[in-house]
Formats: C-alpha cells, sequence, structure tokens
C-alpha cells in the first residue's frame, strides 16, 4: 500500500490486481490522505498466520479448514 500524504477533502484508493486467478496479488495506492506517513511494514509469515488463524477462528464451523 502507498500513500501521497496530500491533502484532500476527497481520499482515493487505486486497485491493481496482479499475480494469477489462484494466487491474486492486490496493491493499494491511496491518495488526497491528511496526516503524516508512517514507516512501511511488510507482513511477516507469522503475522500472516496469526491472521489466518484469527479469521479461522471467528468463521462457524472454522475446524475443517486449515492454513
Amino acid at each position: 500500500m502507498t500513500s501521497d500524504n496530500q491533502s484532500s477533502d476527497t481520499p482515493t484508493a487505486t486497485v491493481t490486481k496482479t499475480g494469477t486467478a489462484e494466487s491474486p496479488i492486490f496493491a493499494i495506492a491511496f491518495s488526497g490522505l491528511k496526516g503524516a506517513t508512517g514507516p512501511a511494514y511488510t507482513l511477516t509469515d507469522a503475522d500472516k498466520t496469526a491472521i489466518a488463524q484469527q479469521v479461522l477462528a471467528s468463521m462457524t464451523n472454522a475446524e475443517e479448514v486449515s492454513y
């Protein structure tokens, strides 16, 4: 995700899809946002696993789904 850090009354987001149909990748570029830009962060494998487990835990009958 990127941000141009420009002040505007109309924030926008541009989504670009790459990758394959089986494994899509989405890049999101925001513009017209207010405020300071924070540091960039890349999700680690541990982050991805934790997120997947939290999502699965919130789903009904998710015990048959694995990551």
